[in-house]
């Protein structure tokens, strides 16, 4: 019969294998727990500040506030609300638009305190200016059986009748 180490000392080979793996496990919760990112979920309304409607369609968009660059999009449902999930902690712009509306801009910091951000907003209605649309029709237009010559288009009929 060998003379084998795990059978002399049982007790003491059990106390090696428990501190291995408790030392193991206790390594794998650190690093998990302190090198992993957060993650958040930005969550909100987006409403007509004059007539307290939903604004249905609207873009809302994420904007990390060091470069300006867009880290992420999204638009409103048929409600007004609107959801930017897995957004990592940091600082940024969150920005509403739609047309016929002016944009809002306001900056938002992600930290520790709250994994769930609420951030409504009211959009004030943009005064437009006056819209002119013109359409002139071709000197010659190409039809499936024929050209057409539209003579209302020519220089020299504009003018006298």
């Amino acid at each position: 019969m060998k003379n084998n180490y795990y059978q002399i000392c049982p007790k003491r080979w059990a106390k090696q294998v428990k501190f291995f793996c408790l030392s193991g496990l206790l390594s794998v919760v650190a690093i998990n727990s302190f090198g992993a990112a957060r993650f958040y979920e930005i969550t909100g309304n987006v409403s007509a500040k004059e007539t307290n409607e939903p604004v249905v369609y609207a873009l809302v968009a994420l904007g990390s506030k060091s470069d300006s660059s867009i880290v992420m999009t999204t638009y409103t449902d048929s409600l007004g609300n609107y959801q930017l999930a897995n957004v990592k902690d940091g600082q940024y712009y969150i920005l509403a638009q739609m047309i016929g509306y002016e944009k809002v801009n306001e900056p938002i910091v992600l930290d520790t305190t709250k994994n769930n951000i609420r951030k409504d907003f009211q959009l004030s209605i943009k005064e437009t200016k006056e819209v002119n649309v013109v359409a002139k029709r071709p000197f010659i237009e190409s039809k499936s059986d024929r050209l057409v010559m539209n003579m209302d288009a020519q220089l020299a009929s504009v003018g006298e009748s």
